[in-house]
């Protein structure tokens, strides 16, 4: 494999291909649901984005922390310690974000009639409240909380810890193979059940299908890393342009084909031949090798961003409309605000809350770290 960047975690390489792909998901998301009040329309299968993200986050995780977590220089503490400071910081802040947006406008009614709530609102109750908080999207109830897409980073988290006990010596080669074999099964499951837009939402009326979609999509993520060298002279026969062509390819047909939902399972292979292809791939020129980069750092503030900025946009919209009889809603003028907007406000996150956060919380999480390897950027 080509070092394209050094990490300071465990001194793993850090694969920019994926990480452009993440950036890439990430935007589409955000595309995707402003389209309600913007002039892009995407087809709502950019939604598969979502078991990109697990499967890829399966991979990385592999890759990252595979052979410490073996070597048991990671023991579970520290890996749960890893991805709270990774996944919380910024979730709780653009749930805060989200929580004064809302409480602004109820606030706005007191003074002056608008069609903000309405347009934007969300039926809020203490229930989705603890689950936004605590990131247990539909453990507890049965519907999307506050910010709607951090329901995905509840499952994330959970789900991640499916990588940690593939990856563990504690068990046997056979029983890693049954485990991937149970994620793969979940996943199948649901697939005849409807897949990702099953209407049979809930098994047993308590098992939500995006977890069971989470645990397939992290199991064949932890699988592909364990075949990606052993199989590297297949998949190094082909050229770097084929995979990105592949990716290019898939992402459109997700995005602009309504029936993409009936090829599900083809969307799935096509996800794990992009990412076991193009993990390996050397990058050359540091501008390349600089924007990949970017991508994956805003990644994750693009998509936790997003529907904050999508209910300022679409409430002043709406104000301005009632003020000024200027009715800006499905015009390309607010995707060009909304589109540099979201870019520069996930590049101020990372620095100034991205960063520092992970720093801090590692920091004050690292009695649970066994390796002070962990606690670098």
């Amino acid at each position: 494999m080509s070092v394209n960047e050094s990490t300071s975690t465990f001194g793993k390489s850090r694969l920019l291909p994926l990480d452009m792909l993440r950036g890439i998901a990430a935007l589409l998301v955000a595309i995707g649901h402003f389209g309600e009040w913007g002039a892009i329309r995407l087809e709502e299968t950019f939604s598969f984005c979502v078991p990109f993200f697990f499967m890829l986050s399966g991979y990385v995780l592999a890759h990252a922390y595979g052979d410490a977590i073996a070597k048991r220089a990671l023991d579970f503490r520290g890996f749960v310690a890893l991805r709270v400071a990774r996944l919380y910081p910024l979730h709780i802040v653009t749930f805060l974000a989200v929580v004064a947006f809302y409480a602004s406008m109820e606030v706005s009614r007191l003074f002056v009639t608008l069609p903000v709530s309405d347009a934007v609102g969300l039926h809020a109750n203490l229930l989705k409240l603890i689950e936004t908080m605590t990131l247990t999207h539909f453990l507890l109830g049965q519907g999307v909380s506050f910010n709607t897409p951090s329901w995905s980073i509840s499952i994330e988290f959970w789900c991640s810890f499916y990588v940690f006990v593939l990856c563990s010596t504690r068990l046997s080669r056979l029983l890693k193979l049954l485990g991937a074999f149970a994620g793969f099964a979940a996943l199948a499951a649901v697939q005849v059940k409807g897949g990702l837009y099953g209407a049979d939402r809930y098994w047993f009326g308590a098992i939500n299908t995006t977890y069971l979609i989470g645990v397939g999509c992290f199991a064949i993520g932890w699988g592909l890393k364990e075949i990606r060298n052993k199989t590297e002279r297949i998949v190094c026969r082909l050229p770097r342009f084929f995979y990105w062509g592949l990716a290019f390819a898939t992402f459109s047909f997700m995005i602009f084909t309504s029936d993409a939902k009936i090829f599900d399972s083809a969307i799935y292979l096509s996800f794990a031949i992009m990412i076991a292809g193009l993990s390996g791939s050397e990058v050359r020129g540091e501008k390349i090798k600089w924007v990949m980069k970017r991508a994956g750092d805003l990644s994750y503030g693009i998509y936790l961003w997003h529907m904050p900025l999508t209910l300022a946009i679409a409430a002043v919209a709406h104000i301005f409309e009632k003020l000024a009889g200027l009715n800006l809603l499905h015009t390309v003028i607010l995707d060009l605000i909304y589109i540099p907007a979201l870019l520069l406000i996930a590049s101020f996150s990372y620095r100034l809350i991205e960063l520092p956060a992970k720093v801090k919380m590692r920091k004050f999480l690292s009695g649970t770290l066994r390796s002070t390897a962990v606690l670098a950027k």
